[in-house]
């Protein structure tokens, strides 16, 4: 099993096809870990709506925005 890590900045147009596709992978996935970056948009809303609907552990950390390399670590 894989752990996958997005981190997502303005994400609210294609998150949904980026869980999606993670969807896709089966039972590799474990967990999805999604970093929302200090979104202003909807981003972290729709991320919680998608897991609402799946089987699969996401977790949605929300932090101020501090760029790609902070939400990456």
């Amino acid at each position: 099993m894989v752990s996958i890590l997005i981190p997502a900045l303005q994400s609210e147009a294609w998150i949904c096809r980026a869980l999606d596709s993670c969807k896709l992978q089966g039972e590799l996935v474990g967990e999805i870990i999604v970093v929302d970056d200090g979104s202003t948009d909807d981003t972290a809303q729709i991320i919680e709506r998608w897991s609402s609907n799946t089987a699969y552990q996401v977790q949605l950390i929300r932090t101020e925005n501090r760029g790609a390399c902070h939400a990456r670590n």
